[in-house]
């Protein structure tokens, strides 16, 4: 499975290594513009923080959002609802045990500025 992003859009694809193709099997659609994403070390969820936010533009819709990764197929499914952040999340990743959610956001001035969030 290979996801890729678009806008608010995480495409998810088949991958034909044979025939050197991927192959699209849907998407899920996130509340804003996908920033980052980070698996779960388990490889059961994808942590993925989305903004209408970019550079120069601080935006007023910030999430963190959890989706279940299907073992099966790789498939994506909403684990919950969006959790809202503070500002504009620009780099994300968890801890070493997957309990927490690390977020890397701007403030307002454009300081970066590290927050955390248990995973559940």
């Amino acid at each position: 499975m290979y996801y890729a992003s678009v806008g608010p859009l995480l495409n998810m694809f088949d991958v034909d290594v044979d025939g050197a193709q991927l192959r699209e099997r849907g998407a899920v659609t996130l509340p804003a513009n996908i920033q980052y994403a980070w698996p779960h070390p388990s490889r059961r969820y994808l942590y993925v923080v989305s903004s209408d936010g970019g550079p120069g533009v601080p935006g007023a819709k910030h999430f963190a959002n959890a989706l279940a990764i299907d073992p099966a197929t790789g498939d994506l499914r909403p684990h919950g609802e969006p959790a809202p952040l503070p500002s504009r999340p620009i780099h994300a990743s968890l801890d070493r045990g997957g309990s927490y959610l690390l977020q890397l956001t701007t403030t307002q001035a454009g300081s970066p500025c590290i927050g955390s969030a248990a995973t559940a």
